[in-house]
């Protein structure tokens, strides 16, 4: 099958649902598909075409981020797709209601069907609230297949009256060729390399610079991390770069001078793994989530896990035994979670080898593809 990705952010952008699109590609091509990917042209610099790993990407539009250049950009998707609707079997959409609406708009002008991956929750019972929303749902709603990453989300689609039947579920996934824990001596010398010493106690979160991905509890919790273990080291993964509620420049300049040297902003990072395999734990601090790709990235590797306990990560954590929970913005329990598996290596390592174990068995994206292949067959 042809199938036609579209995505708003894709390569050199490293979020979540970037990520987890490159990661399934691959998998989705050994099965006998064929993939573009058509994405959003941000900056200038970056090539209207090249090929990522032999995949076509192609970007369309104008660099910017206002009114004007998301005209352009939709119009350029719809000129697109007309213009290459002979090789093309499926539209699938990745991210927001809105993009999955313009996807729906897309299939129904090349007569072709559409799948629209839901990637977070809450938006759309903010969007049924307003008149604009309200049109965007009522498109998304005739989507031929509507991926729901959880019960939220599907709950959300059930209230705006989405057939069940079009309502599909699989998980994010990964790839566990890349996201493997290292032996304890590969670990100490890659940390080294990367400029810590093998000593040192590191601590990775990785998302969007934005109110929703929690940073700042992360960055409150950390002063009382250190006041127990004044070696420990933060790695910030990720950036605010293209994004309207960027907080970017305010997390760094919360960072008070007592904890610069313990806190490195690493920005959008090409591998991730990179930073997962030294790291000893992997923190998790969003106030919602739809099923988050750096927490499948963590356990992956192993590591011990904290997360927020919110709907998206419950397939994931069982408390205490594959992670462990705190509540939205309790920064104080975060920093009790974060000292407990310090001060603990034992059970860190216990709760990293079940989170992989679980990851490795549910997860990868082996089994995840052939779900999307199954579902693909059902509507071609």
């Amino acid at each position: 099958m042809n199938i036609l990705m579209i995505i708003d952010r894709y390569h050199p952008i490293y979020g979540g649902s970037e990520r987890q699109l490159k990661q399934l590609i691959p998998y989705l091509v050994s099965l006998g598909n064929t993939v573009n990917v058509v994405t959003r042209k941000w900056d200038a610099s970056y090539a209207s075409f090249e090929k990522i790993n032999n995949v076509p990407v192609h970007r369309i539009g104008i660099p910017g981020n206002n009114l004007f250049s998301t005209f352009m950009y939709l119009l350029g998707l719809v000129i697109f797709s007309i213009k290459h609707s002979r090789k093309i079997d499926i539209i699938h959409t990745h991210g927001a209601a809105a993009l999955g609406a313009v996807g729906r708009i897309l299939g129904f002008l090349i007569r072709k069907p559409n799948i629209v991956k839901i990637a977070s929750s809450t938006r759309i019972t903010k969007m049924k609230e307003t008149w604009g929303g309200g049109v965007i749902l009522h498109i998304l709603k005739k989507s031929n297949i509507i991926l729901s990453l959880s019960k939220e989300i599907t709950e959300e689609l059930i209230k705006i009256k989405t057939p069940q039947e079009r309502i599909h579920c699989i998980s994010n996934g990964v790839d566990p060729s890349q996201f493997y824990p290292l032996s304890e001596t590969e670990k100490q010398n890659n940390k080294k390399a990367k400029g810590f010493d093998k000593t040192t106690p590191l601590v990775i979160c990785s998302g969007r610079l934005v109110p929703v991905k929690g940073i700042d509890t992360i960055i409150k919790a950390w002063p009382l991390v250190l006041a127990e273990h004044p070696k420990a080291h933060l790695l910030i993964m990720g950036s605010g770069g293209n994004q309207k509620d960027s907080i970017e420049k305010t997390l760094k300049e919360s960072v008070s001078q007592t904890m610069n040297s313990n806190i490195t902003f690493l920005g959008d990072i090409e591998l991730p793994q990179d930073y997962y395999q030294i790291s000893d734990l992997f923190v998790l601090s969003s106030h919602r989530e739809g099923f988050p790709n750096s927490l499948l990235e963590g356990m992956a590797c192993a590591l011990g896990c904290i997360s927020t306990n919110i709907e998206g990560v419950k397939k994931l954590i069982n408390d205490d035994i594959t992670g462990l929970l705190f509540e939205v913005n309790h920064f104080k329990a975060l920093a009790q979670c974060i000292s407990k598996l310090l001060n603990d290596s034992t059970k860190t390592q216990q709760i990293g080898q079940k989170a992989q174990e679980l990851i490795v068995d549910q997860f990868s994206y082996d089994k995840i593809s052939k779900d999307y292949n199954r579902l693909y067959s059902l509507i071609t």
